[in-house]
């Protein structure tokens, strides 16, 4: 495209758009990969949502390794998976 050259030239001096070989861990970032809590976050528990006294459903949570993304286990299918089972 017409006027990159410039950008693409200078973002290659700062470093930009290059992938960093080096893995940054969150939690050490923190300070909280030694907190008791986060540990057994990272392992994982199961837990009761709660809407009201009749509608509960038990879920497993589990912190990932990245330190923000909580993972749930889920059964559900979407209506496209449905529909190319029949």
């Amino acid at each position: 495209m017409l006027g990159n050259r410039k950008k693409a030239a200078s973002a290659e001096k700062n470093g930009a758009g290059t992938s960093n070989l080096k893995a940054i861990d969150p939690l050490r970032n923190l300070g909280v990969q030694d907190d008791e809590d986060v540990k057994q976050m990272l392992q994982g528990s199961s837990m009761v949502k709660v809407r009201s006294p009749r509608w509960q459903k038990r879920r497993t949570l589990k912190l990932l390794e990245d330190g923000v993304t909580v993972w749930c286990q889920s059964h559900k299918t979407s209506s496209r998976a449905k529909e190319q089972q029949s």
